[in-house]
């Protein structure tokens, strides 16, 4: 069953059992990375070994879509084309899709007869049933001692160790999933894949930000320094670790290594939250990690601040554009930044902030003939902090705009 985006596209040359290249409606030659498929090795490309099983899986995967030149493409989301055709790739820039031909999801039988396990290292299938079939199927092949479940009959040796693999692999996966679920809720959370051109964004305007990602490999930066990388080239992010490799810093390097730093070797977390500051460094957005609290399993709270709009001018005594005024308040006790905060109405019209609020301090800000309009027939508003958590939703009905006059609100509860 096919449920997100998808495309028609024909299909130009199967690279290997899990890879392929297609003529998109556009006329552009993508290559794509098969969702949930890892089959073994063709030719020499990285450092999994060539086998047999592999060879026979590509040869496999050219009959299959040599009798469906055209095939559907579906990608893991609800998005329009455009944004899954940005969106869905891999650190190789190709897309991220599930591969449909002949009515029969690709995937599935290539699980059911043993060319792939269920491969989860980057997550779950996005959708329940193609979960559920995907792991039925990875079971009929167990069950039958198919392809790489039976590594002695397809390779005459066994070339990798599946059943470790996929316990680090659910393991992955599992905390993958954890995050898909709160992000719904708290969308302060970001993730290097999913989100980064925000990210990018933020990282221009040095702002702070919670992120979910996956922590690859460190390399040393500036002889005493770390980078913590996962390898994208098409979503390069790095985690900049300042004096990683001195004597105070050693337990934050020991953590790292021993809890989140996985491999196919020598499997861990992998996937960590992480809260800091965001910078570019040689144009790639980078998080600063000066701290081992800045580091942790699960996402730290929201943010909590006590900022709010406590005053609106909608109708101003002469003309309203370029006069109509909004007073935001901070009751707490500290200085807040307002970089990134903005406020929007029903129709997405929006006013960006800039500067800061001490403690305590009432700021009255004008806003222009343009963007944000306090409707005198009434509005509502919603301000929003710089990791775009609602901080204040507001509303204000017509009978209670009167020409000159300001509305006052209390804080939020």
């Amino acid at each position: 069953m096919i449920e997100g985006t998808h495309l028609n596209v024909a299909v130009v040359d199967v690279v290997d059992g899990d890879t392929l290249k297609v003529k998109l409606p556009d006329g552009e030659i993508a290559s794509l990375r098969l969702l949930c498929l890892d089959t073994e090795e063709s030719f020499s490309l990285s450092s999994k070994p060539v086998t047999p099983w592999g060879v026979a899986a590509k040869k496999f995967a050219e009959s299959y879509f040599a009798a469906a030149p055209q095939i559907t493409i579906e990608f893991p989301g609800h998005e329009d084309v455009a944004t899954c055709l940005s969106k869905y790739r891999d650190n190789f820039s190709r897309l991220l899709v599930f591969a449909h031909a002949n009515g029969e999801d690709f995937q599935q039988r290539m699980i059911a007869e043993g060319y792939s396990p269920y491969f989860c290292k980057y997550g779950f299938a996005e959708f329940a049933d193609k979960h559920l079939n995907y792991s039925r199927a990875e079971v009929i092949a167990q069950q039958n001692d198919r392809g790489v479940w039976n590594q002695m009959e397809v390779n005459g040796s066994v070339a990798r160790d599946y059943p470790k693999l996929c316990m680090w692999w659910n393991t992955r996966a599992t905390r993958i999933d954890e995050f898909r679920r709160l992000r719904q809720s708290h969308s302060y959370l970001l993730n290097t894949r999913w989100d980064y051109q925000t990210l990018y964004n933020r990282a221009k305007l040095g702002q702070q930000a919670c992120i979910f990602t996956e922590l690859g490999y460190i390399k040393r930066a500036g002889g005493v320094h770390g980078l913590i990388d996962f390898a994208s080239e098409a979503q390069p992010f790095n985690i900049f670790v300042p004096r990683l490799f001195s004597d105070e810093m050693k337990p934050l390097l020991n953590l790292l290594n021993h809890r989140y730093l996985g491999s196919d070797e020598s499997p861990a977390f992998s996937y960590a939250y992480l809260q800091g500051e965001l910078s570019l460094y040689q144009g790639k957005p980078q998080l600063w990690l000066r701290q081992i609290s800045q580091i942790s399993d699960l996402p730290p709270p929201a943010p909590k601040y006590s900022v709010y709009i406590s005053a609106l001018l909608p109708d101003p005594l002469n003309a309203d554009a370029g006069a109509e005024t909004l007073t935001l308040h901070n009751a707490g006790s500290n200085k807040i930044s307002l970089q990134g905060w903005f406020v929007e109405d029903k129709m997405k019209g929006r006013f960006n902030f800039e500067g800061e609020l001490s403690a305590g301090e009432i700021k009255q800000f004008t806003l222009p003939a343009y963007g944000l309009q306090l409707n005198n027939t009434g509005d509502e508003l919603y301000l929003y902090d710089d990791q775009q958590q609602l901080q204040q939703r507001l509303s204000y009905e017509k009978q209670q705009v009167r020409p000159g006059e300001t509305l006052h609100f209390t804080a939020p509860a």
